[in-house]
């Protein structure tokens, strides 16, 4: 149960790290 836990939580700061890495290039793309 423990290992499934830790999996969710460094799943979810992945997901959370794509996401600010995505919007990123979003907004670099929309300024030039």
């Amino acid at each position: 149960m423990e290992i499934l836990l830790q999996l969710v939580y460094s799943g979810v700061a992945l997901g959370m790290i794509y996401a600010v890495i995505a919007f990123g290039y979003q907004l670099t793309f929309q300024t030039s």
